[in-house]
């Protein structure tokens, strides 16, 4: 920061402002993202003593920001008052990158089968706060109900094979015991895919008029019913209808409004 001019430094994540502590020459925007205020949560989403240590110093960081940017309402609220200019805003969806494409050709294309209905869990099974034994659950019960059902999973692949396994897939299930606000949530509803959601993050908001689609407890009998239900109709969501407002285009110039205002707080603080 100190080899360069740059008009403002954008933290992305509360950890980096603890590292940035030192830079007190340029006005600073700290994205929070999840579980820099949360914590790190376990299977049943607890949260770590070692994890909530660093989201209190996260806290205790974000002070010497002059703005603070949050991806949902519920960790604007759990931030609390005393924090200079919090706003919502969550991560934009690239839509020109996630679109729908012909499920046949995006499932030729990964080599995976043709007839079998398919499931997508769209993060790292070993994660914890993913949740994927619930994802396994629901597989593992459609498959004894006498469905042709695969559990595929994407994580570590290049953005190019997420994009066609949105496509190719028939419902994704997003099982987090946790979120702040679930990009990959975002970008299935761009591509028009189903999405059985625990009510994490802001699911519940984004979802709202999602259909077909269901945001539910951590049940695995609820999600089982929701997903047989979404096979059985055979269709695609309106989901990219309704993620619009999320587009990069819509985004970017209420980040940028809100570094305009930092940087003018920062200003001002010599006069």
């Amino acid at each position: 920061a100190r080899g360069r001019h740059y008009d403002l430094v954008h933290l992305h994540f509360g950890y980096s402002a603890m590292a940035a502590v030192g830079i007190r020459h340029l006005p600073s925007v700290l994205s929070f993202c999840g579980d820099d205020l949360y914590g790190q949560p376990d299977e049943q989403g607890r949260s770590t003593r070692f994890s909530l240590m660093l989201a209190n110093l996260s806290r205790r960081a974000a002070r010497r920001s002059q703005a603070i940017i949050v991806k949902s309402a519920e960790m604007a609220e759990l931030l609390g008052p005393g924090y200079p200019d919090v706003e919502v805003i969550p991560n934009g969806v690239d839509l020109e990158r996630f679109r729908p494409l012909p499920r046949a050709e995006a499932r030729t294309a990964l080599g995976w089968p043709l007839n079998d209905a398919i499931l997508l869990f769209p993060a790292n099974p070993e994660e914890p706060r993913k949740n994927f034994a619930l994802a396994k659950a629901v597989h593992a019960r459609l498959q004894a109900g006498g469905r042709r059902v695969r559990l595929e999973s994407m994580y570590g692949r290049p953005q190019s094979d997420v994009v066609l396994g949105m496509a190719a897939a028939d419902v994704m299930l997003s099982c987090s015991v946790r979120e702040g606000s679930p990009n990959a949530v975002k970008e299935a509803m761009a591509m028009d895919l189903p999405i059985v959601a625990t009510d994490a993050g802001d699911c519940a908001e984004r979802l709202a008029h999602c259909t077909p689609g269901a945001v539910l407890p951590s049940d695995p009998e609820a999600f089982v019913a929701a997903t047989a239900a979404i096979l059985d109709a055979g269709t695609r969501s309106n989901g990219r209808d309704c993620v619009q407002d999320l587009g990069l285009d819509a985004i970017a110039p209420r980040v940028v409004r809100v570094y305009r205002r930092a940087m003018a707080r920062f200003a001002s603080r010599g006069r």
